[in-house]
């Protein structure tokens, strides 16, 4: 193995445990079945304001490295999901047999995971790989203060006005395919700037936990995630405190850089919207334990548990499948390829 950046090679870890433990709190209901003002609604809500930040990140580290669009990449990202879609189909149908969901629409989503947005992340990042050429192109061609003017002009337009309008600009709550590119050119700003050099890690990290206990006042104060949301002031700064954490600390090749290529799997396996109602609320029913303080640790441990199965499952599908499937792209590749050139000399003259 190449040498890696451990510390982000941790985070991305890190966060994709975090994106297990959203969906537990999220799916399972667990979060709205807490009882008000009591230890463990604020603690449970403090660690979900926390691990919100998972997406973002994982975003800003794109733009931190760059990526530049390879259709190969693609390719194999399409069949990633789509072998992970019919594999959580036939999970699901053994479990639920003929009372599973059967609609065009599941269908379609099933065999189109892409198009159909199965896994919105996995789609949104696709869709940035064929962008990233441009928006390099972009970066390249400006200087540190004119990205710094487009970086405040997104922020205001897109952060400052959707956290404080009744009508924002981006009515998708950071969802949408712009919230990326913007976090892509936070993450290109600060491998080529840098950011607050002077700001030390532990100031990052106060910094990370100040505006996470921000997201959960106001989350007490307005009865909803306005501020919690993808787009919002608050949890962009949560996001990009956290990641300064890690850019600032150096650590060699682990563990962790080990297990990072098989956590795709797990964001594809656990959020799979088949396994949704198997892993938040089959195995374990997490409503059946609110508002007891062991149900945090049960969630972590439970977490680390799923991690471990999903990643499992993708090295057996990569050592048995590795090298048909390396086949399968290059031999599509080549072949879209050429109609692409084909198509493209026919519109040229």
């Amino acid at each position: 193995m190449k040498e890696r950046n451990g510390s982000i090679d941790l985070l991305k870890c890190l966060c994709m445990l975090f994106v297990v433990i959203t969906h537990f709190m999220g799916h399972s209901d667990y979060l709205m079945a807490l009882t008000k003002d009591t230890v463990v609604y604020y603690c449970a809500n403090y660690v979900s304001s926390m691990i919100k930040v998972a997406v973002p990140v994982f975003v800003l580290i794109t733009g931190y490295f760059g990526i530049s669009f390879k259709l190969e990449k693609a390719v194999t990202m399409e069949i990633s999901l789509l072998f992970y879609s019919l594999l959580t189909f036939i999970i699901a149908l053994a479990v639920f047999g003929s009372e599973i969901e059967h609609s065009a629409t599941y269908i379609l989503k099933t065999v189109l995971p892409f198009s159909y947005k199965s896994w919105w992340f996995a789609t949104n990042y696709i869709v940035l790989m064929f962008f990233a050429p441009y928006i390099n192109a972009l970066i390249n061609a400006i200087d540190q203060k004119r990205h710094m003017c487009l970086l405040a002009i997104c922020f205001i337009l897109f952060n400052v006005v959707s956290s404080f309008s009744l009508e924002p600009i981006d009515t998708t709550g950071g969802y949408s395919f712009v919230n990326f590119i913007f976090l892509y050119l936070i993450g290109r700003y600060i491998r080529i700037y840098g950011l607050f050099e002077k700001i030390k890690r532990y100031q990052w990290l106060l910094g990370y936990f100040f505006f996470s206990l921000l997201i959960l006042i106001s989350y007490r104060l307005y009865g909803n995630y306005k501020f919690g949301t993808y787009n919002s002031v608050l949890l962009l700064l949560s996001s990009v405190s956290l990641f300064n954490v890690f850019v600032k600390t150096k650590i060699k090749t682990t563990v962790f850089s080990h297990m990072v290529p098989y956590t795709f799997a797990v964001y594809l396996i656990s959020d799979s919207f088949y396994m949704r109602e198997i892993i938040n609320k089959r195995i374990i029913d997490f409503q059946q334990m609110t508002d007891t303080c062991m149900s945090l640790v049960v969630m972590l441990l439970y977490g680390i548990a799923v991690m471990a199965v999903c990643m499992l499952i993708d090295y057996i599908w990569k050592l048995a499948f590795g090298k048909l499937n390396n086949k399968i792209v290059v031999f599509f590749c080549k072949k879209a390829r050429i109609i692409w050139n084909k198509a493209v000399a026919l519109l040229m003259n």
